[in-house]
């Protein structure tokens, strides 16, 4: 993804803001915790959060009228994705942001799993810190992480229904991707079930969401990411090239038969069940993109655009 200087790269033309990943805790946590053992302590700044906010706020200085935001996450940044691209969206009003979540389904919520495990991350990191907790949301909160029915579908509908059609969302997974399924079973799930639910859990949401705000990209295989692979050049599926999925997260005058694509050997996509899958709920058809991650940037192929002129930008959570 950072070869900028690859011809067939979507986003070749824009600028890019990379958050790095320091803090151990999917860039959501404003807390320090002090860890013993061994007759040893240490302590760990959890403050993602706190950092992933001041860069917020640099960009919004220098760029305060952005049009097309993408924000973008690899693994543990694929969940920060989840709780950043409805608060960047919030803090850009008029902006269409798009948010592709890179390989992130380690936890699939609901399980027993995830609630054992979400009412740790939110007493170690204090993830629902004021940073990224929107006023209005009745999922991304200390309460609600702590019910046994915590659903990631249901905080992902919320933020999107909440934006008036101006927030997209995408998903892109393997079926059985070794670092998911690592963390699922260190967290104490059955590595057995993981595929099985992932699907499941994907499906809601495509039932749940029309496919102009959510659209998918599963496919066969264990390899972790996309961010770091030449597959994102090659990548074809039923006739959609993985780079123009990318490219069109936050483009709702695509195909919708392009939006929602799905290796035949792991499964099918859910069908929406509102009334026309066909809508098109976007409001305008410019876009910024962020992204987040540890990598660097490589190269540039050409200068910055003027400030004052600027539209684009992309981070990186990794």
């Amino acid at each position: 993804l950072w070869n900028f200087c690859h011809e067939d790269h979507p986003f070749r033309n824009w600028t890019w803001v990379t958050v790095a990943y320091c803090t151990g805790d999917q860039h959501m946590g404003n807390h320090v915790a002090t860890y013993e053992g061994n007759g040893s302590s240490m302590q760990v700044r959890h403050i993602g959060a706190k950092n992933a906010d001041s860069v917020l706020r640099w960009v919004k200085r220098t760029f305060p009228n952005l049009e097309r935001i993408h924000v973008v996450g690899e693994s543990a940044g694929g969940w920060a994705t989840f709780a950043w691209t409805r608060e960047v969206a919030t803090r850009w009003p008029t902006a269409q942001v798009a948010g592709w979540s890179d390989s992130a389904l380690h936890l699939l919520c609901p399980s027993d799993i995830c609630s054992s495990a979400l009412p740790m991350v939110d007493n170690t990191w204090n993830a629902t810190n004021h940073f990224i907790t929107p006023s209005s949301s009745a999922y991304w909160t200390a309460e609600a992480l702590r019910q046994p029915s915590w659903s990631l579908a249901d905080l992902l509908v919320e933020a999107l229904e909440s934006m008036g059609g101006r927030m997209s969302f995408g998903i892109f997974t393997r079926s059985a991707d070794a670092d998911q399924l690592l963390y699922w079973t260190l967290f104490g799930g059955d590595p057995s079930v993981w595929t099985g639910r992932m699907i499941s859990l994907v499906n809601e949401m495509e039932q749940r969401l029309p496919p102009a705000l959510f659209r998918s990209y599963v496919v066969n295989g264990s390899t972790h990411g996309m961010h770091r692979s030449e597959e994102l050049w090659t990548m074809e599926y039923r006739g959609v090239k993985f780079r123009d999925w990318l490219g069109n997260l936050s483009n709702c005058w695509v195909p919708v038969e392009t939006m929602r694509v799905w290796d035949p050997l792991v499964g099918s996509k859910g069908t929406y069940a509102g009334d026309d899958e066909t809508v098109h709920t976007c409001t305008t058809t410019t876009t910024v993109t962020w992204s987040m991650s540890a990598a660097a940037t490589a190269q540039l192929c050409m200068p910055l655009l003027a400030a004052s002129a600027l539209t684009t930008v992309g981070a990186i959570f990794r």
